[in-house]
């Protein structure tokens, strides 16, 4: 069985969620037998599938850059490529890898997309600050849309997301499969990245993302106990989020800080907790991370967070500031409570494994 993957994500996306998933299932498949996976594209730009392909007999060529305009050029190549893959129709099952519908043109197998969430369907609102943003929301929702009518198959990656699609698109049920992610086993720890004792922010936070309601949620904490608030990924802090710290004297309490991936299990590791305040995602990444480093997580009680998490977590309405607190100080507070969670957290991860992930895509397949 040959399936094809096509050229969009590995065309423009250098790192991130989407060209992980689809790298890890390549991955997995390599090692099966049955299957053959047909790299729609003649360069890629991920560095995911390019370390998988590096050392390898591939004719993929490995292009390391972050220019705009260089990958636009990649993309209208890759495409133009894929099209004629398409059109030789010499696969069994193809496998879009973003939301571009050019593939429903040319393509006469079947098709099978994965849904990774449905973010800027439910806050369109995020996505107008500059009129790029908003003309590429407006491109990726049509292009969903196309896709999701035209499929035979979808893959949500949550049981939240597959229900989003439903009520969104009114899609049937029986069209689509919930198959979660699998995780990605962080390297060795590297030294501690503060000396001080911290409560843990990873990835973005603009958005829907609430890093204000963090910021305002664990202020007295970090004041009372004299602890830090660390923040990894995300950029360094904007002039909006400079000015709200200033105005609340925690310059000296809030630390952001760039990392490589051992350095994000270090972060994980020494934190006191971590909190994931986001009003939204596909399906919550961190949270596995943070279980897999033995660090306990408090989260927003909402989307898919306690599909994945279920009762390994702490929970709180990021309307209530006071329940966020209460969840934070039972960590802090209580050995005991800490040592539960955790102990949950290892049997929680048992469900997840890209091994399984990639089974039950075979399985569609």
């Amino acid at each position: 069985m040959r399936i094809l993957y096509d050229h969009q994500i590995f065309s423009y996306q250098g790192y991130g969620g989407i060209s992980r998933y689809f790298s890890e299932l390549y991955r997995e498949f390599s090692t099966m037998d049955g299957i053959e996976i047909q790299l729609g594209f003649e360069k890629s730009v991920n560095h995911y599938l390019n370390e998988l392909l590096s050392g390898r007999n591939s004719n993929i060529e490995q292009v390391d850059t972050s220019n705009l305009l260089h990958k636009y050029f990649i993309y209208k190549s890759n495409r133009k490529f894929c099209i004629k893959l398409l059109k030789e129709n010499k696969f069994d099952v193809l496998h879009s890898t973003f939301y571009d519908p050019y593939t429903i043109t040319h393509n006469k197998r079947p098709h099978i997309v994965t849904i990774h969430d449905m973010t800027p369907e439910l806050y369109p609102e995020y996505y107008s600050g500059t009129l790029y943003s908003y003309l590429i929301s407006k491109k990726w929702i049509q292009g969903k849309k196309e896709l999701v009518a035209k499929a035979d198959k979808i893959i949500a990656i949550s049981n939240n997301t597959k229900k989003d699609i439903m009520e969104i698109y009114n899609t049937p049920a029986r069209k689509i499969d919930v198959i979660y992610h699998g995780y990605n086993e962080l390297p060795t720890p590297s030294g501690k990245l503060i000396p001080e004792p911290y409560i843990l922010y990873v990835g973005l936070r603009n958005k829907y993302k609430n890093f204000k309601t963090f910021v305002d949620g664990i202020t007295p904490i970090l004041k009372k106990e004299k602890i830090k608030a660390l923040c990894i990924g995300g950029g360094a802090f904007t002039k909006k989020e400079v000015t709200l710290l200033k105005e609340n004297n925690l310059e000296d309490y809030f630390i952001q800080m760039s990392v490589n991936e051992s350095g994000l299990a270090s972060a994980y590791t020494h934190a006191l907790c971590f909190i994931f305040p986001s009003e939204y995602e596909g399906f919550g990444m961190p949270i596995l991370e943070a279980f897999s480093c033995g660090c306990p997580v408090v989260l927003n009680n909402a989307s898919c967070f306690p599909e994945i998490a279920k009762d390994a977590a702490l929970y709180f309405n990021n309307k209530n500031l006071d329940e966020m607190r209460s969840a934070i100080k039972i960590v802090l507070d209580s050995a005991f409570e800490k040592k539960i969670l955790l102990e949950k957290a290892q049997k929680q991860l048992e469900r997840f494994s890209w091994t399984s992930t990639a089974r039950q895509v075979y399985d569609l397949y």
